[in-house]
């Protein structure tokens, strides 16, 4: 009979359950930490993981990493990768999570439309043009470079507004709440 590991103290038992509830991105730094305790990195599946304790990001937007700063570090990975390999880059950014209600935030759009009379959909669609600015910034770097690149960009779920501007967007249900759009760019032709 194989020994089976009993947690010592509730940090351990803490990161036990991260392990089961791996999915959930609340849990990744207690995940990482058993992985690394484990000496398992490898099931991570990666040659390299960057959290927010592992680099500098520079700017932030509310309380969140900037968009611009993680297409800067995208660009120092690229700049900084062996060129005989490829380069996956798995990212997961944060500027843009509800909730939008923040009292100091300076929205750049003003909308409106009655139906949207809303200050969180002008704060989240503010939080969006910085996002296009930075996609934006990020695609011209990549079409001036000889490598082929692709960029594949998709949410996780629709922004949480008022009940009254999901239903003018047509987002009534749950499903269609967590119905995403995706778009795929290359620097080359791809069928």
């Amino acid at each position: 009979m194989k020994p089976v590991y009993v947690s010592t103290n509730p940090h351990e038992k803490a990161m036990q359950r991260a392990l089961i509830q791996y999915r959930n991105p609340k849990n990744y730094e207690l995940v990482r930490e058993a992985l690394e305790k484990a000496h398992r990195t490898d099931l991570i599946g990666f040659d390299k993981m960057l959290f927010l304790e592992d680099a500098e990001w520079g700017e932030q937007v509310r309380e969140y990493v900037s968009d611009d700063a993680f297409v800067d570090m995208v660009i120092r990975e690229f700049e900084a990768r062996d060129p005989q390999k490829p380069l996956f880059v798995f990212g997961i950014t944060m500027q843009n999570h509800g909730g939008y209600w923040i009292e100091d935030f300076d929205a750049t759009v003003d909308v409106t439309a009655p139906v949207f009379d809303d200050a969180t959909a002008e704060q989240y669609l503010s939080l969006i043009r910085l996002t296009d600015s930075a996609l934006q910034r990020m695609i011209e770097y990549f079409e001036a470079s000889d490598e082929e690149v692709v960029i594949l960009a998709f949410g996780d779920h629709q922004p949480n507004l008022s009940q009254e501007t999901d239903e003018a967007l047509g987002y009534p249900t749950y499903l269609q709440k967590h119905t995403v759009p995706f778009f795929i760019w290359a620097n080359y032709d791809i069928p």
